[in-house]
């Protein structure tokens, strides 16, 4: 994967210059697995289900890289009660997916030689400028893998549980039955009877 000083020009040739406004963010390339241990202590077999994960012993590998600003869902099936136990590593790192060449092209010399108008140089230009500003930017974003450079930065993590599945309590139909109910009454009209009885030879 492209880091920082990675595979970017030392110089580029101009006859001019200019400016250029935007926003880069850095995008973040996640390794490590997720297993589980029981309340026991014993190992747990894990089902994840999500992106850039694969199976592993006792549960899941996971390999890929976060664009900036998006968010992963990964879903965890328990046989039983435990731990959860995360080993994730996150390190800026450039996503060479978006490094491409156009058009399907074997490099960017090859792209080049091909004369592409003034629209697509602009465009390479512009991957260039953001390129190198995301790759002068990953080498300080997150100073808990030890900034390098000058300034203070802050690294924010958010983990939620997903809503559990409700819950539909099915309730039987109850239906009347005569014959129940006439022996009932019966049985209470008997009852009084007898208490009433009781209650004159008192």
């Amino acid at each position: 994967v492209p880091a920082a000083g990675v595979g970017l020009p030392a110089s580029v040739p101009s006859t001019g210059e200019a400016s250029i406004g935007g926003s880069s963010g850095v995008p973040l390339r996640i390794t490590g697995s997720i297993t589980a241990t029981g309340d026991d202590e014993a190992s747990l077999p894990v089902t994840v289900t999500g992106p850039a994960t694969s199976p592993a012993p006792g549960g899941a590998a996971v390999a890929g890289t976060l664009p900036p600003g998006a968010t992963a869902e990964l879903e965890v099936d328990l046989p039983a009660s435990g731990r959860l136990d995360l080993d994730l590593t996150a390190i800026p790192a450039l996503d060479a997916r978006t490094l491409d060449p156009p058009g399907g092209a074997a490099s960017w010399a090859a792209w080049a030689a091909g004369a592409p108008d003034a629209a697509a140089r602009r465009a390479a230009l512009d991957l260039l400028v953001t390129t190198a500003a995301t790759a002068a930017r990953a080498t300080s974003y997150s100073p808990y893998l030890g900034a390098d450079l000058p300034g203070t930065g802050t690294t924010s993590f958010r983990f939620s549980f997903a809503a559990p599945e409700e819950v539909v309590t099915a309730r039987a139909v109850l239906e009347p039955r005569p014959g129940a109910i006439a022996a009932a009454v019966v049985a209470l009209l008997l009852l009084l009877a007898n208490g009433a009885l009781i209650w004159r030879e008192s």
